[in-house]
């Protein structure tokens, strides 16, 4: 055992330490903070979280070992979150990293490691399972106390706090209180709207589960203030932290994964299920999810190549517990009888420009969706008509895909595509269907795109049936790392993964501003999907609710096109979801052609040029050419 490696088990032990003596204190200050996480996360570069740093000082398994220490220094937080028996096993493991620095017995350590995590997994999901129907919660606490004076309160998160997270709490708390209410009540009206609009029924349930990001508490609290009002309680979930340094962030894309490493898998999925089943009755009382996020950043390109990247046997035990979870989750909370609206706001990391950009995303998610809601429904019911839809990139884009829409049985009754307002997703502007595989052949291609943080050069993907046959980027010299990089990032490990959406985004006025201020790359998927048509990979939109009729609310017609030739073998396979559902936005500017065919007969051309032909659609077209 070298130097670093007794100076890393000697940290660890101190991460440890300081958690104990947390336990007896009740006050911890932003000061602390700084003390316990940001000057960590400040200093990456020389970080024992930083896997790059690690192998260069000689540690073995610098992947691995950055996973470790991130866990031992997440025992601060845990304790500061008083949820200590996340905290207690991890002394267990200390001396099984001495023995594996002493006999490099990496089978060894992944054991001890399994075994630590299952002796804890049944305390830890089940105390998941009460936060989460808890409205009495921490969280709620610490948003009821927030305020733009003081803002020790935001040590109570237990995360890094920037300045930009400072300088944002009190952003949203210096706007009017009637602006801020205007806003909120916004949001809360779109999501019970969401009940309507998705032919659904509220009955009588009386939880929101409610998340935000860290600096905007002056919006969550008015937020949660209109439920209360309307006579339903919001169960706030922990906030997400922007002030995680981005190359952290990509580095340790894996370690939820891993913390959910154990020795027996059946176990750890029987854990969960009787969790859930121990809270199911308050769970059932939960109506659906608001999600209030930020953006600004601009996603990390290059991931560590020393980074953890978990051994096959991993990735599948976790593919297999996700997706048992999710039937588990689905009993309980039935997607089918939910309502949910997103949106987001942006942060300071958008740049100097954050005062335009902020107020004109304000202005952009308020805005009443009706009329473009009507423009929406003129391409729906010239789809409707249609058995195909072919793409063709323009320049240098090598898009060439038809996808093939499935048959209606009684067009006068049914639909194809549902015409989304602002209630769900906000902004509004997209309209979407679930495609039929057969028939769905080509080339999907993007010249530049971020996708769920991670960058993607000349990202191509070939579809045949409706699934991904072949696919590569340019990200790096060998092709065999470009592979690699989409296989573990896009496709998620899956080979051989369905098309499981297709949708033509229409709210141009976002495209507009993220063009002007060129911030496209800093876009949430929420709001890039709205700036041109996209496919989703993955599961269609309604996955584990096919069975309950969803009707356009503009003509009264049901949307049929709710499952796959994939998920409406539901009933006999339980394994037929790939559970994600990651979407891919093609850019109006990168688009010669998207038309309709029948009998492989031209019927419309929506988009030439990067432009909306139809007449209907030319006021969409006033805002790409500005």
């Amino acid at each position: 055992m070298n130097t670093y490696e007794e100076l890393f088990l000697n940290t660890c032990r101190e991460k440890l330490k300081i958690a104990q003596s947390l336990r007896q204190i009740n006050n911890v200050g932003i000061a602390d903070i700084q003390t316990f996480f940001s000057k960590e996360y400040d200093a990456y570069d020389s970080s024992f979280l930083n896997p790059s740093y690690l192998q260069r000082i000689g540690i073995c398994e610098p992947g691995l070992m950055s996973t470790i220490y991130q866990m031992y220094l997440q025992s601060i937080a845990l304790a500061i979150l008083n949820r200590p028996i996340f905290v207690w096993e991890k002394s267990m493991l200390l001396k099984k990293i001495e023995d594996f620095f002493q006999d490099k017995d990496l089978d060894a350590l992944y054991q001890s490691i399994a075994e630590i995590n299952l002796s804890i997994m049944e305390m830890r999901l089940e105390q998941e399972a009460s936060e989460s129907v808890d409205p009495n919660n921490l969280f709620k606490d610490i948003l009821l106390a927030s305020n733009a004076e003081n803002l020790n309160w935001m040590a109570r998160y237990a995360k890094p706090i920037s300045d930009f997270d400072q300088k944002l709490v009190q952003h949203w708390f210096s706007l009017d209180k009637k602006k801020l209410e205007h806003i909120a009540n916004h949001i809360v009206d779109a999501f019970f709207h969401g009940f309507i609009s998705q032919s659904r029924s509220i009955q009588g349930r009386t939880n929101i589960r409610m998340h935000y990001c860290i600096g905007q508490e002056a919006l969550a609290k008015e937020v949660y203030l209109a439920f209360i009002n309307k006579g339903y309680e919001p169960i706030l979930l922990e906030p997400a932290s922007n002030s995680y340094p981005d190359a952290y962030s990509i580095d340790h894309s894996f370690d939820t994964m891993f913390q959910l490493y154990v020795s027996d898998n059946e176990k750890l999925k029987a854990f969960f299920e009787q969790s859930a089943q121990k809270y199911q009755d308050q769970a059932k009382n939960t109506c659906g999810f608001v999600r209030i996020s930020s953006f600004g950043k601009t996603p990390n390109v290059q991931r560590s190549p020393h980074a953890f990247t978990p051994p096959k046997e991993l990735k599948a035990q976790y593919l297999d517990y996700v997706s048992h979870a999710r039937d588990i989750e689905s009993q309980i909370l039935k997607p089918d009888h939910l309502s949910f609206c997103s949106v987001a706001f942006p942060d300071f990391h958008v740049g100097e420009n954050f005062p335009e950009i902020f107020t004109k995303f304000i202005t952009i998610n308020t805005r009443e969706s009706a009329p473009f809601e009507k423009i929406q429904q003129d391409f729906i019911d010239i789809l409707d008509t249609a058995d195909s839809v072919h793409i063709l990139g323009a320049g240098q884009n090598q898009t060439d895909i038809r996808i093939a829409l499935q048959a209606l049985a009684d067009s006068d009754t049914q639909s194809n595509f549902l015409n989304c307002g602002g209630d769900l997703n906000i902004p509004h502007g997209e309209i979407f269907t679930t495609p039929q595989l057969s028939g769905t052949n080509g080339v999907y291609y993007i010249n530049e795109i971020f996708i769920k943080g991670n960058y993607y050069k000349n990202l191509y993907l070939k579809f045949e049936d409706g699934r991904v046959s072949d696919y590569h980027c340019a990200n790096f010299t060998d092709d065999g790392d470009n592979r690699k990089y989409v296989l573990e990032h896009l496709l998620q490990g899956h080979d051989s993964i369905a098309m499981g959406e297709f949708a033509i985004g229409t709210n141009t006025e976002v495209y507009q501003i993220a063009k002007k201020h060129n911030i496209f790359a800093k876009l949430p998927i929420l709001i890039a999907e709205k700036m041109g048509p996209h496919i989703a990979i993955g599961d269609p939109c309604f996955a584990r609710g096919e069975d309950s009729p969803v009707y356009n609310l503009w003509n009264s017609k049901e949307m049929t096109a709710r499952a796959n030739e994939i998920t409406c073998n539901r009933l006999l396979n339980k394994h037929c979801y790939f559970n994600m559902h990651t979407d891919i936005t093609l850019p109006y500017d990168e688009i010669q052609e998207l038309s309709a065919y029948k009998n492989g007969k031209l019927i419309c051309t929506f988009i030439k040029d990067g432009k909306f032909v139809p007449d209907f659609a030319a006021a969409l077209n006033a805002n790409i050419t500005e």
